[in-house]
């Protein structure tokens, strides 16, 4: 799938998919705000193959769009669960301290860094759903992808 219209939407969706399925105990809104970082994530994820390797031909396909980078990317995905995990710690400290008396533009403050605490959880894990999905998708054009590189 030589064609960003296609890469980004599709890792979006995965991007949204498992952060999603990460934040499935999550309240409502802490859900949505890692919904959306996991479509950010998961569609920056899907153009970074081609980023690292641009499409100057229809051979361009080298390390970055191999099978051994889908085992690194998954393997990345799951180192980024402690990052989002991290990312949720982050986001509860902030507030705990909108919670604590404050001024009203300091509790807004604080719930605004709350909210990016809580996108940056999500999309942490789209970024490794949408560059899995991106390479998932090209395994499937005619050329496929190599094992390591051409």
């Amino acid at each position: 799938m030589p064609c960003r219209r296609v890469h980004v939407p599709v890792g979006a969706t995965a991007g949204m998919g498992i952060a999603l399925y990460q934040a499935r105990d999550e309240q409502p809104l802490n859900r949505v705000l890692e919904i959306i970082g996991g479509a950010l994530g998961g569609s920056l994820g899907a153009r970074l193959p081609d980023y690292l390797e641009p499409a100057t031909s229809s051979w361009h396909r080298g390390p970055a769009h191999s099978w051994v980078a889908i085992g690194i990317s998954t393997r990345s995905m799951r180192e980024m669960r402690k990052c989002s995990h991290y990312c949720r710690q982050r986001a509860a400290y902030y507030l705990a301290l909108r919670s604590a008396n404050c001024s009203s533009i300091l509790a807004l403050l604080y719930a605004l860094i709350e909210a990016f605490w809580r996108a940056a959880s999500g999309f942490l894990s789209g970024l490794a759903a949408g560059y899995i999905s991106h390479l998932a998708l090209d395994a499937f054009t005619p050329r496929g992808i190599p094992l390591l590189c051409p």
